[in-house]
């Protein structure tokens, strides 16, 4: 197995929070998923989602009860948080053009949408709740996603495309309906046509409300299959090749999937699309506010799998749109659906009972300002309020990062619940000091003790504001950027075991508090205005712990350190870094690899997240990578013999 899989076990655990509790076998299964979705994010499944596709204003539709405008965040952030996804592996796609548009309605119907009274019955609105601009924007933005999905689903086939979003299926050619103002599928689909794709398609759609805009659209394309399997009929339209069956109310998972079995396989069988899009549609589930069947989670996930191992059989690309879902379980099932395709695990996602981005980031917004920078004469000490404020005038000595007092810093602390954090490992008595008095090394330090006597060194973080010079295309301005200058973590009262062995340059066991402390620094950085969080590394273990939430700011690097992870072979992440402290790790041509410090960046700024995530840095990312695989990467044998890795023979 390759070091990748051995890093990740460590990197998913971390991330995870629960390293201790895991078995060993259960640590190894998680690492494996993590080098499948890696592997698989490269060619085989991509996924685009944009932040514009939560449109404000809908939660007030009375035809809408319960819907999550954050559905497709969820999924993502879901995805993130067991180290699945990273930022950068997102697609967020550009709002679909007039020109795509107008193949799939009249110029006459899309300028009559940008009027509220037009556009209001589609939501369910009255028109002086309609905001047309954010209510459109949300709407083109999703649909481009499914369009490009399209298009890079189109390329190759077997691929898997997944729009967090989109699968308008009730947009008719001069009519909008049920929440859907553009028909996505329909527009991409004629958009490909004009661009000489002239194979079969199919539209398998199993939201609970039939697709009628698409049967609409194709009635008289027998290119194009249209199969909805549903409970609540829209159409009764004749198209030349819509096979559409109704089920009735209170459905159960074994009805279900037993007529889906039954009709979907020699449909298509028949048809042999060369692309397929499926509309997964979770109003399915017993939960929905909207539909009226009874189906569970597991059959939902039955019924996704069929479906896209259906299409893998058939050698067919699939693009997926998430079309309805109006209950508090709606996302889950989204996110079961990706999970599958990225790991392979029939398992349920696994749970995250603290979703600590979106927690840590409602904390944010109820710490007063005041509190954060009030300044307590007697004493420097930091608090939450100074790691978490927002940066106001000119930054005097006595502020960390210029913003926040040692009273806020400790309220920070505090209301994150770091504080408590510590309390639960057996420290009673915790003890804070805070010194701002260096701007490039401005000092927190938190002792604690178990017995009001012996006080143990917990945590000691140095930070600073740095400028770093922005090499991306067309930047004018330098990064702001929150520099941890030192960072330590560590539990003197515990040993390391089996599970949690030493790593290089460790005296004592660590928290498991790093991804806590790295949520409240990147909150930090959204309240003072920051591009991001940077660091350097200074040992092979922390970028591999650390690589699940950012990556080195340069590419090359990044393809470099991607190469030497995935090159070596090693049975933990413990060894894998000693391998290298030793200078046991060596390239074809004798040279020793030794480990350098860079700029390894989590990315906050929109700026720095669409460079990082830009077709640039990726192809200058895989092309070192590439490289330095081809160069050799060894590692040296007990008696000084070189041992190869997999992708390299030993010459």
């Amino acid at each position: 197995m390759s070091l990748f899989s051995r890093s990740a076990k460590a990197i998913a655990s971390r991330i995870g929070g629960a390293a201790e509790a895991l078995h060993l076998a259960e640590r190894k299964a998680k690492a494996e998923r993590w080098v499948v979705a890696r592997r698989r994010l490269l060619s085989e499944v991509a996924i685009w989602y944009h932040a514009d596709y939560a449109a404000p204003g809908l939660a007030q539709s009375a035809r809408m009860p319960n819907v999550d405008l954050e559905r497709g965040h969820k999924v993502v952030h879901a995805l993130e948080a067991l180290g699945l996804l990273w930022e950068r592996d997102v697609r967020k796609g550009a709002p679909i053009s007039l020109q795509a548009l107008l193949k799939a309605h009249s110029y006459e119907y899309l300028e009559s949408v940008t009027e509220a009274e037009k556009l209001a019955p589609i939501f369910g609105l009255e028109p002086q709740d309609v905001h047309v601009d954010v209510l459109l924007k949300s709407q083109r933005r999703a649909a481009g996603g499914t369009l490009q999905a399209s298009r890079w689903a189109h390329a190759r086939r077997g691929r898997r495309a997944f729009n967090l979003g989109g699968g308008f299926h009730h947009a008719e050619p001069e009519r909008g309906a049920g929440f859907c103002v553009y028909n996505d599928i329909a527009a991409s689909i004629l958009s490909l046509r004009a661009s000489g794709f002239r194979e079969p398609c199919a539209i398998v759609d199993l939201d609970f409300h039939q697709g009628n805009g698409n049967s609409i659209a194709f009635a008289e394309d027998a290119t194009v299959l249209t199969y909805s399997l549903h409970g609540a009929v829209w159409s009764h339209l004749e198209a030349v090749a819509d096979v559409s069956i109704t089920l009735p109310t209170g459905t159960l998972d074994e009805a279900y999937l037993t007529e889906l079995r039954r009709t979907l396989p020699p449909l298509l069988r028949a048809h042999r699309p060369q692309l397929i899009y499926y509309v997964a549609g979770t109003d399915v589930l017993a939960t929905d506010a909207l539909g009226d069947f009874s189906l569970s989670q597991q059959g939902v996930f039955e019924r996704d799998k069929f479906v896209l191992e259906l299409a893998d059989a058939l050698e067919a690309s699939t693009v997926i749109t998430l079309a309805g879902g109006y209950s508090q379980d709606s996302w889950r099932s989204a996110a079961r659906m990706v999970y599958w395709a990225l790991t392979g695990s029939n398992n349920p996602l696994p749970q995250n009972d603290d979703d600590i981005r979106q927690a840590f980031g409602h904390i944010a917004s109820g710490l007063d300002p005041y509190e954060l920078q009030f300044e307590d004469d007697e004493a420097f000490q930091i608090t939450e309020a100074d790691l978490m404020g927002e940066l106001e005038g000119v930054p005097t000595a006595n502020r960390i990062l210029g913003y926040y007092s040692v009273h806020g810093v400790e309220l920070a602390f505090e209301r994150y619940g770091f504080l408590d954090a510590l309390r639960k490992r057996g420290f009673r008595d915790l003890r804070f000091q805070v010194d701002p008095r260096n701007p490039d090394r401005q000092r927190i330090s938190i002792y604690g003790s178990v017995d009001h006597k012996m006080y143990h060194l917990l945590m000691e973080l140095l930070v600073s504001r740095r400028s770093v010079d922005f090499f991306a295309v067309g930047a004018d301005e330098p990064l702001d950027m929150l520099s941890i200058e030192w960072l330590l973590l560590q539990d003197p009262t515990r040993n390391f075991t089996e599970s949690r062995p030493r790593l290089p340059g460790q005296e004592y066991p660590g928290l498991g508090l790093v991804r806590e402390l790295m949520e409240m620094l990147y909150q930090a950085c959204i309240r003072i205005k920051l591009d991001g969080i940077i660091l350097h590394p200074s040992r092979f273990h922390i970028a591999a712990v650390a690589a699940g939430q950012g990556v080195f700011l340069d590419p090359a690097i990044e393809g470099r350190f991607r190469a030497l992870s995935e090159a070596l072979d090693s049975s933990d992440l413990s060894s894998v870094s000693s391998l290298i402290e030793r200078q046991m790790v060596v390239r074809r041509d004798g040279r020793v690899f030794a480990w350098e410090a860079e700029d390894f960046v989590v990315p906050v700024s929109t700026r720095l997240r669409d460079y990082l995530g830009s077709a640039s840095y990726r192809d200058a990312q895989r092309a070192a990578k590439d490289q330095a695989l081809a160069d050799g990467i060894f590692r040296r044998g007990p008696k000084g013999a070189e041992r190869a890795s997999r992708h390299q023979p030993p010459s």
